[in-house]
C-alpha cells in the first residue's frame, strides 16, 4: 500500500501462513524455511539464521528490501529512500558504534551480531565497519 513500486512480496515463514492471506494473489509468494535453509539448520526462528538463506529465494530480484516481521512502511515511501538512482543501496549508518574487536560475552546481542557481520565485507574487501545502521 505504501510502496507501490515494490513489484513482489515474499513472505518467508516456517510453514505458517496467516489465514487471511490470499496466497494466490498476484505479487505474493510464500516461501518456507525448508526451501532456503539446510535441514540441519531447522527448525529456527532466529532472524540472523534465516537471513543467511534469503539469497536462495527463487525469483528474488537483485535489488530487494528485507523487512523483519516487526518492520513495515506506515506511510508512503519512495524507492529513492532505499536506493540511489544507479540502483546502489543507500546505507544509513548511525552515529552509534558497536565497537571494535571480537564479540564479548554478556554484551548486547546487536553489538555481537554487528561484529560478526562485519567480518564478511572485511574478508572480501579488506574494509571494517564500526557503526550500527540507522533506521530509515
Amino acid at each position: 500500500m505504501y510502496a507501490p513500486w515494490a513489484r513482489h512480496v515474499y513472505l518467508v515463514t516456517d510453514a505458517q501462513v496467516p489465514a487471511w492471506l490470499e496466497t494466490s494473489a498476484a505479487g505474493i509468494t510464500v516461501v518456507d524455511h525448508r526451501d532456503i535453509l539446510p535441514e540441519s539448520a531447522l527448525p529456527t526462528f532466529n532472524s540472523h539464521a534465516i537471513e543467511t538463506g534469503l539469497h536462495r529465494v527463487e525469483g528474488l530480484s537483485e535489488h530487494y528490501l528485507y523487512f523483519n516481521d516487526d518492520v513495515f512502511p506506515a506511510r508512503p515511501v519512495g524507492a529513492d529512500r532505499f536506493f540511489h538512482g544507479s540502483g546502489t543501496a543507500r546505507l544509513p549508518f548511525s552515529p552509534h558504534q558497536f565497537g571494535v574487536g571480537e564479540p564479548v560475552a554478556g554484551e548486547a546481542a546487536p553489538n555481537s551480531a554487528g561484529k560478526n557481520a562485519r567480518e564478511l565485507p572485511a574478508a572480501d574487501f579488506g574494509r571494517h565497519i564500526t557503526h550500527k545502521f540507522n533506521n530509515f
